[in-house]
């Protein structure tokens, strides 16, 4: 469903870069939605559930880092 909304927005405005930032957006949305549960299910079984939440918190951050000096 995502990816029919990316394209019906890239094909509506299309020569504007808003159109590929949003449309990008919304298929990795897609595809991050189906392939995360699949890979953070491997962390549940050696960290537990809170291992896994405290490792996704530690990664939000190192990317938050990483993305500062670009905004």
């Amino acid at each position: 469903m995502l990816e029919a909304k990316a394209l019906g927005i890239s094909a509506v405005c299309a020569g504007i870069y808003f159109c590929y930032a949003n449309s990008t957006f919304y298929i990795f949305l897609d595809i991050g939605t189906g392939v995360g549960p699949f890979f953070l299910g491997f962390l549940v079984s050696p960290l537990g559930y809170r291992g896994m939440y405290l490792a996704m918190a530690g990664m939000t951050i190192l990317f938050m880092i990483f993305f500062l000096p670009y905004y």
